[in-house]
């Protein structure tokens, strides 16, 4: 069974993509709609950190989906957890840099 993660763009928004996705992929994917960390406080740090827990342990083979500034946020894991994702999907991605952490706080 193949984990497909779904990270929606924002940052600070909640999950829109459930509604289009959750019956739009076959039995053998266990889908996983992934809802951010929301605050003033919280960094790129965190909501990694918050991804990590959720595919902790896991032995499936884990695909992230991100859209938006969900892709950012994948690619920023990725970056740091090479080992733990199985493949990358990226649609309509936001490729800023961590120099735009600024933009980030204001959003947050």
């Amino acid at each position: 069974m193949i984990r497909l993660i779904f990270i929606h763009g924002g940052p600070a928004c909640r999950d829109y993509l459930k509604p289009v996705f959750e019956n739009a992929f076959p039995s053998d994917f266990r889908l996983t709609f992934y809802d951010q960390l929301q605050g003033p406080t919280v960094g790129l740090g965190d909501l990694t950190a918050q991804l990590g827990k959720l595919i902790e342990g896991e032995r499936s083979p884990v695909f992230l989906l991100g859209h938006s500034w969900g892709g950012r946020l994948a690619m920023e894991f990725l970056e740091h957890h090479e080992r733990a994702i199985t493949r990358l999907i990226l649609a309509d991605a936001s490729l800023i840099s961590n120099v735009s952490s600024t933009e980030f706080q204001a959003e947050m």
